[in-house]
């Protein structure tokens, strides 16, 4: 069940998963990102269902800047 999960599982790399399929996916994401970007405003609102009350509704900009600083803290 989702109750089982570790929090935060989907984070690491399966044993399973190959470089190359990580790849691909890190690329379908950036693809899809760019193409979000492109097409909305940054005061454009949308939800983030694992930030907690009031929070959960933050603009396209709020979510770039906190990409930013989530990159910096982890890939620095």
């Amino acid at each position: 069940t989702a109750d089982d999960v570790e929090f935060n599982a989907d984070m690491w790399a399966k044993p399973d998963e190959s470089r190359e399929s990580l790849i691909t996916l890190y690329r379908r994401v950036g693809a899809h990102s760019s193409a979000t970007i492109e097409a909305l405003t940054l005061d454009t609102i949308g939800r983030v269902p694992w930030w907690t009350g009031d929070r959960s509704a933050a603009s396209l900009h709020e979510i770039l800047v906190h990409l930013i600083a989530e990159t910096h803290r982890h890939a620095g």
